[in-house]
């Protein structure tokens, strides 16, 4: 079961925060989450004041209680107002949030969660908490990765719930992955406690409880739940791996231009393993200002499959456009995304602007006259060519850019008369790189 050493130890990354949510549905497995914190804050209470150090529990984090109302069961609304009772018996602020709306006809679930998290979400920023912790547990866990597996899912989807995420500046943990169910359940009726049974748990409609309903068959083959958790573990230790030397391929050879470009030598295609070039390109690709979301894995490996066959324009993926030329590959912005606003900007001195969405523009001085900022063009970067090839201060890599690379890059006009390109160190006579400060949105 659950001894006092064993909580503190369990919930001990939670003392640096002053303060935690949990998402506490009334079900078996959020409400024994709920009474595992609060025999750890007991426990915690109790280490400081044996410590003479009273002043330290205001170190100890306060708890926030959250249970969504869904409007999807009668038995919903009656369900979290318990929750919250509970939860201030035990000490806790807590609060019943109401997902309002009409009620969703396809896919309940998925949105059911959505709607979890954002109203959660929601909650901690205006309370100004960092942490929430949620009460996925082991079945969860396996239930995940079989589903996945169905799909076909790589190493990173068969890694299945991680033990912490990050969504959108809220960190969401999972402190109970490695604990069974039915150990929870335990718990509870050790402490009296009764807890709700949603029906929908039962609902043979939803895939996550045809597969609950049939991991019976599995076992019978020596497939079991403690097995499917191991494996669950050693391919997120891979995933590590994986991502560590995705991120040390991508330091030493990914070359970064603010316009936003990117590019890699071609050989890196031939001599670098296909899954770390998948995951080179998944970085480079997340870092555009366009991506709103990392492209699908299927994508992003036929996207590999064309470059490492010699393919020299490959198309379009995630908002950017990855052609090879000159024995680099460049993956830079799809330019048609950009709004006339995104494209074209007016410069006022001492002003900052956002250009592209991936650059911070001010102009440092006043040059007489209206300046602004736009994307080259290929015809104004096709006479700029030839002094690009033959200008030493150019990195090579720079200088095999093909044209529809070089009509993306930021360049200053005043009306018709061409004034920089800083990429490739171009100035006219009346201006240099001072006059322009150009800071990236994006992290190289």
């Amino acid at each position: 079961m659950f001894t006092d050493q064993s909580l503190l130890q369990r919930f001990h990354f939670l003392e640096s925060y002053p303060a935690v949510a949990l998402a506490v549905s009334g079900g078996a497995d959020s409400l024994a989450m709920l009474y595992l914190v609060a025999q750890w804050q007991s426990c915690l209470k109790r280490r400081v004041y044996s410590a003479q150090a009273e002043s330290q529990i205001q170190k100890i984090p306060k708890i926030h209680v959250l249970s969504v109302d869904h409007g999807l069961r009668k038995a919903g609304a009656e369900e979290a107002k318990a929750v919250v009772g509970q939860a201030k018996e035990l000490g806790f602020q807590a609060q019943v949030l109401v997902w309002e709306g009409e009620s969703p006809k396809t896919s309940v679930q998925e949105k059911a969660r959505n709607a979890r998290y954002w109203l959660c979400g929601g909650y901690c920023v205006r309370h100004d908490i960092s942490i929430m912790l949620t009460a996925h547990q082991r079945e969860d866990q396996v239930e995940t990765f079989l589903m996945r597996l169905a799909r076909g899912s790589g190493v990173d989807g068969l890694s299945s719930i991680g033990q912490q995420v990050r969504m959108k500046g809220l960190i969401v943990c999972r402190p109970l992955l490695d604990v069974g169910k039915q150990e929870l359940k335990d718990y509870l009726s050790a402490l009296d406690v009764q807890w709700a049974e949603d029906p929908s748990n039962e609902n043979c409609d939803y895939e996550r409880v045809r597969v609950r309903q049939n991991i019976g068959v599995l076992e019978s083959l020596n497939i079991g739940g403690n097995a499917v958790a191991l494996s669950v573990q050693r391919l997120a230790r891979a995933r590590k791996a994986l991502e560590f030397s995705a991120m040390q391929l991508y330091h030493d050879e990914v070359l970064f231009d603010p316009a936003p470009l990117f590019s890699f030598r071609q050989d890196v295609l031939e001599n670098v393993p296909e899954e770390l070039v998948i995951r080179l390109l998944g970085i480079i690709l997340a870092k555009m200002p366009f991506s709103a979301k990392s492209p699908e894995l299927a994508k992003v490996e036929r996207l590999v499959s064309a470059l490492r066959e010699g393919e020299t324009v490959v198309g379009c993926l995630a908002c950017c456009e990855i052609i090879v030329s000159g024995g680099h590959v460049y993956i830079y912005p799809e330019r048609g995304r950009m709004s006339d606003e995104d494209s074209t900007v007016i410069l006022e001195k001492g002003r900052a602007v956002v250009w592209g969405r991936c650059l911070t523009v001010t102009l440092q001085r006043d040059l007489e006259g209206a300046v602004t900022a736009r994307a080259l063009g290929k015809k104004a970067f096709a006479p700029l060519r030839g002094a690009l090839s033959d200008s030493s201060d150019v990195p090579e890599w720079m200088r095999c850019v093909p044209s529809s690379v070089g009509a993306t890059f930021l360049s200053f006009w005043m009306g018709r008369q061409l004034l920089a390109v800083p990429s490739i160190g171009y100035y006219a006579t009346s201006c240099d790189r001072h006059d322009f400060l150009l800071i990236p949105a994006i992290k190289p």
